[in-house]
């Protein structure tokens, strides 16, 4: 990682908002109170400092804390443009498994429900640490949802998990 002081002479991180400006203009890519960084396909902000590309939630974690994350950062709120210090957590990835959003194969709109059509029921299952829970088969799709919801309180997961 950059080193903080240098960071913090490029960089002024508003913790509320989220937003990295930079701090000065040179004649290339920057200009003094202008947004820092590039929204990336993978939706995560990058920002090029001196021939590097770091992410610009973990640079505002490690600018508000003057430390680096543990573990890996999530966005609370799924929105991986807000890097807000509220939406940052630190948490290993079994954690932030634990808050990803709905998966665009998803057809069934709720994460873990999915029909069978050999057996035209409504399976529930979850995924806790690498393992393939099955929660059962339903008739009726709320039925599964309803198991799914459980588990998910069971299991620990965040009450974002599964949503777009």
């Amino acid at each position: 990682m950059i080193d903080l002081e240098i960071l913090e002479s490029l960089l002024d991180y508003n913790a509320d908002s989220g937003e990295i400006k930079w701090t000065y203009a040179n004649s290339k890519n920057t200009n003094k109170g202008k947004v820092a960084g590039t929204k990336l396909s993978n939706k995560y902000i990058r920002i090029f400092i001196y021939g590097k590309l770091y992410q610009a939630h973990r640079l505002a974690w490690y600018m508000y804390y003057g430390k680096e994350p543990e573990y890996g950062l999530d966005h609370i709120d799924g929105n991986k443009h807000n890097n807000a210090i509220d939406n940052l957590r630190d948490i290993p990835q079994s954690g932030n498994a634990k808050n990803s959003s709905l998966s665009k194969a998803n057809s069934s709109g709720f994460t873990g429900v999915t029909f069978m059509r050999r057996s035209k029921k409504w399976r529930s299952r979850i995924m806790v640490d690498g393992s393939d829970i099955h929660l059962g088969f339903y008739d009726d799709k709320q039925k599964a949802i309803s198991a799914r919801v459980r588990a998910n309180r069971k299991y620990g997961f965040h009450e974002n998990h599964g949503k777009i």
